[in-house]
């Protein structure tokens, strides 16, 4: 019983001792530094050639080095009516940080509505979200504008060129001097995307899609057939949603259903479908 409490004892030391390596490193280094700040502080006031640069900045440096020297040390200290409590500042920074994890694992992608001239959508099936069909999409590359993803997504997904679509409602891009205008996204979505994981496997707390709708020229024209891809109506669309309901499962996702819905309302097909 002993040997172990002594061992609990020897390794509860090790710790602390290993927690305040940090500590003393800090504090040896803001030691250096404040006396690096004050030799500036002296040179500045003794120095003839530094006199007229440096005098000006004497307040300024020995600030900087009695801070320096103080912070390690203090938990809590004044100046004038400011108070600061280091454990306050640490808890602010665990806040930032935290705030900045979130941000850094945000995903921001795009969702494209293909739709032919009959107002057939164009789905492709997602092995990773249990075989559901949703439109074709891709997260964005670093300093990728929405719109050129699009292009490229459905050249890669579901390998149309850019000739045979265009962009709903109609756009031409205009570029006024420095100011350069692009096509805007049907809808912004913010979702929960728990299925999604970053980096280090950790779940992805929110996700953002830029849904734009793209018309073709022609009638359910060819699609890559590297992908499981197909054209379908509305009607054919909600039948499989009903059989897959029937049979406890998910043919897409109720966001997709909803928004290809509200679409060809916007468009005035639906009536016709």
């Amino acid at each position: 019983m002993f040997s172990n409490s002594s061992k609990t004892s020897a390794s509860s030391a090790e710790t602390t001792k290993a927690e305040k390596k940090p500590q003393l490193a800090l504090r040896w280094l803001s030691l250096f530094f404040s006396a690096f700040s004050f030799a500036v502080v002296l040179h500045s006031l003794f120095s003839p050639d530094a006199k007229e640069t440096l005098s000006s900045q004497a307040i300024y440096w020995f600030s900087i080095s009695f801070i320096a020297a103080i912070i390690p040390w203090a938990k809590e200290f004044e100046l004038g009516s400011l108070k600061i409590t280091l454990q306050e500042f640490k808890d602010e920074l665990k806040s930032i940080k935290k705030e900045i994890k979130e941000i850094s694992e945000s995903r921001y992608a795009n969702l494209v509505y293909l739709l032919d001239s009959q107002g057939n959508l164009a789905i492709i099936q997602r092995p990773q979200y249990d075989n559901r069909w949703i439109p074709c999409g891709t997260r964005l590359e670093p300093n990728e504008f929405p719109h050129e993803a699009v292009e490229r997504i459905i050249s890669e997904e579901l390998g149309l060129a850019r000739r045979s679509y265009d962009f709903w409602p109609e756009f031409s891009e205009v570029t006024y001097e420095e100011t350069r205008m692009v096509p805007k996204p049907y809808q912004v979505q913010i979702e929960s995307s728990e299925h999604l994981r970053g980096k280090g496997g950790e779940a992805i707390s929110q996700h953002y899609d830029f849904v734009y709708v793209c018309t073709t020229f022609d009638e359910m024209p060819s699609l890559r057939e590297k992908y499981v891809v197909q054209w379908i109506s509305f009607r054919k669309f909600k039948r499989e949603i009903a059989l897959a309901q029937k049979r406890g499962e998910s043919f897409t996702f109720h966001d997709v259903e909803i928004t290809y819905e509200r679409i060809l309302r916007d468009m005035g097909k639906l009536d016709l479908l």
